[in-house]
């Protein structure tokens, strides 16, 4: 049952990170043949004149982000479990089920220069500096830091809160004495996956690259799609090599992490601690106080997407800028729905080919490697160690692959591509679920004749209805959301022809495209932006019920 994901990770992955490391070694020519050139590439590096500005924003955002994120997050699972309200908790998370493209977007038009509403009252140009793109990573990330932490709080068991109830323990002084030393490897955990996060931004530099200063922002990720697409493709494979580098040390942390299991020792130095602070809640108007700040910073971007995109063309560009328009109008919808409708059926088409391939794929290699032990440890460490690493790292050998076999800008190259980054957390989620499914199930299938394949497809998948779910759900929003690869594998829209298919840009690059090279349509991007919204505010509202139980599922790639 796991031989077909065994097989589409040899092909997709292990065949890709080989050929990466080859492609090095290689050239390409001017007539587009590549030829062996040593340590070409990798000499290089010494005389490139951005690599050390490259990998200082790099290192910038694997800092930074990750370390505002958890502290951020951790006041904010707190008051999520103090207040215990679940439409609070889907308001929180919805930047995170936001694609990428367009929570960059959003950012864009709210920090804009000429016509941004925080540019006009601060009077501080944010695209003069590499910290809006850490704004935007902070926005995108911090409801999977707050979900992660947040997880682990609701699962303090009730004994040890009756426990502290009677010691008398209340407000920072528990949180220090109880809490904390209780979901440190929760918050390990979120460290690990916002370092992973943060390391290979692309979004939103793609995004507000050609608005910055030249090279403001660009990291490794970012520097070797520009690479690879300036021709230089051994330079750019040089690149990916040493994003590998960087990924596999977080990629052992974040399997140790997710592994490792168990719960942190050293409470009594956290109790000893605990005691410097003062036993006493927080009062309500404190806590009504900070709520509204995160709420403010989570959902203005959103909103004033929203207001952007029902303003008539003259209030888009006025100055001061317009808050509440008098005069709304759905035109913008309406361009953005015309133009934009073959790079939505791609979207969707595409997205509804992954999540089959990996439901298919993945819950079956699951429940091997969760009951018949298919693979081992090792299996399922090299399943975590692929979710790790950035989608990036396998665009060159994909993109050679897809070309070999003339699948280049067809909606097959995306849709069998999108797997590498979506098919490990399908497996990861189902292989928790069957670890504890009944064991009757399967053996009274076999009773009754049917062999593991059979038993699986007839009896065990249609009892899986909430994982599958949650898998289908997952899947469809990643492959909605995805940017690198599209860009890298498509040059056309769809042609609208459902009998002779041809092209496959997506809906992201559509979003990207209305920034236009020396105009932005601000009323079409943001008409744009919130048409891109649809799917996460219905995957939102489906997942609301499954969010606090979803923190092993990760971060979203793509």
């Amino acid at each position: 049952m796991a031989l077909p994901a065994l097989v589409y990770f040899l092909v997709f992955t292990v065949y890709p990170i080989v050929g990466n490391v080859v492609l090095t070694f290689q050239k390409e020519t001017t007539t587009g043949a590549l030829v062996w050139a040593g340590l070409s590439n990798y000499l290089d590096l010494t005389t490139d004149p951005f690599i050390g500005k490259v990998l200082v924003n790099t290192v910038i955002y694997m800092v930074t982000v990750p370390l505002i994120d958890v502290a951020l997050a951790l006041p904010l699972a707190s008051i999520l479990k103090r207040v215990d309200s679940k439409l609070l908790l889907v308001l929180f998370m919805l930047p995170s089920f936001i694609p990428f493209v367009t929570a960059a977007v959003s950012w864009e038009l709210v920090l804009n220069p000429f016509y941004g509403p925080v540019y006009y009252f601060a009077r501080f140009n944010w695209f003069t500096s590499i910290w809006m793109i850490v704004i935007m990573d902070v926005w995108e990330s911090l409801p999977l830091a707050t979900l992660v932490i947040y997880a682990g709080l609701k699962s303090i068991p009730r004994e040890i809160e009756e426990a502290a109830n009677m010691d008398g323990l209340v407000g920072i002084r528990k949180f220090m004495q109880v809490d904390l030393p209780y979901v440190a490897p929760n918050i390990l955990t979120a460290l690990v996956l916002m370092l992973i996060f943060a390391t290979f931004t692309f979004d939103p530099i793609f995004v507000t690259e050609g608005q910055m200063p030249p090279m403001t922002a660009v990291d490794l990720a970012y520097y070797s799609y520009q690479q690879f697409f300036g021709g230089i493709i051994g330079y750019a494979a040089v690149l990916i090599l040493i994003m590998s580098g960087m990924s596999t040390a977080l990629a052992y942390l974040f399997v140790r992490s997710m592994l490792g299991g168990g719960k942190s020792g050293g409470r009594s130095r956290w109790q000893w601690v605990g005691v410097k602070f003062p036993n006493s809640s927080s009062p309500r108007w404190a806590v009504g106080t900070v709520t509204a700040v995160y709420l403010l910073f989570l959902l203005f971007p959103v909103a004033w997407l929203v207001l952007e995109s029902i303003k008539p063309y003259s209030q888009v560009f006025s100055i001061p800028p317009v808050i509440l328009t008098s005069q709304p109008t759905l035109v913008h919808y309406l361009n953005a729905l015309t133009q934009g409708l073959p790079y939505i059926v791609s979207s969707l088409i595409t997205a509804a080919g992954v999540l089959m391939i990996t439901v298919l794929i993945g819950a079956p290699a699951a429940y091997a490697m969760s009951r018949y032990g298919f693979g081992g440890r090792a299996f399922l460490t090299f399943v975590l160690f692929i979710y790790s690493l950035p989608a990036i790292i396998f665009m060159l050998p994909i993109y050679e692959i897809m070309n070999f076999l003339g699948l280049v800008n067809t909606w097959w190259a995306l849709i069998l591509s999108y797997p590498v980054f979506v098919l490990p957390v399908v497996i990861w989620m189902c292989y928790n679920f069957y670890r504890n499914f009944p064991a009757h199930v399967d053996e009274a299938a076999q009773v009754d004749g049917m062999n593991k394949v059979t038993a699986f497809f007839r009896m065990i998948l249609p009892s899986s209805s909430d994982v599958i779910a949650v898998a289908v759900l997952y899947s469809f929003l990643i492959s909605w959301g995805a940017l690198i690869f599209p860009l890298v594998l498509s040059y056309s829209p769809f042609n609208m022809n459902l009998l002779s298919p041809y092209g496959a840009q997506t809906f992201s690059i559509f979003i990207g495209a209305t920034l236009g090279h020396e105009s932005v349509h601000y009323g079409a991007l943001a008409a744009s932006g919130m048409i891109s919204l649809i799917p996460a505010v219905i995957l939102l509202y489906f997942m609301r019920n499954r969010l606090d139980k979803l923190y092993r599922v990760g971060g979203f790639k793509g």
